[in-house]
C-alpha cells in the first residue's frame, strides 16, 4: 500500500489522513441521524464531536512527544 495517496499543489495526501477523515465523517452523520431519531439535538452533537476530534488530535500527540 502506499503511504501518500496523490499530492495537490506539492503537499502529499496520506491514505491514513483521508481514512481518519472519512471514518470521522462516516460517524458524525450517523451520529446525527440516531440522535435526530431519539429527539436529541443534532447540532449539539456535532460540536461535541469537534471537540472530542481536537482533545483527541491534542492528546495523540502529547503522548507522541512522551
Amino acid at each position: 500500500m502506499h503511504p501518500v495517496l496523490f499530492e495537490i499543489f506539492g503537499f502529499p495526501i496520506h491514505v491514513y489522513g483521508v481514512l481518519i477523515a472519512g471514518g470521522f465523517l462516516l460517524a458524525m452523520n450517523l451520529s446525527r441521524r440516531q440522535a435526530a431519531r431519539e429527539g436529541e439535538d443534532p447540532e449539539q452533537l456535532a460540536d461535541i464531536a469537534l471537540l472530542a476530534l481536537v482533545a483527541g488530535s491534542v492528546g495523540a500527540r502529547v503522548v507522541f512527544v512522551f
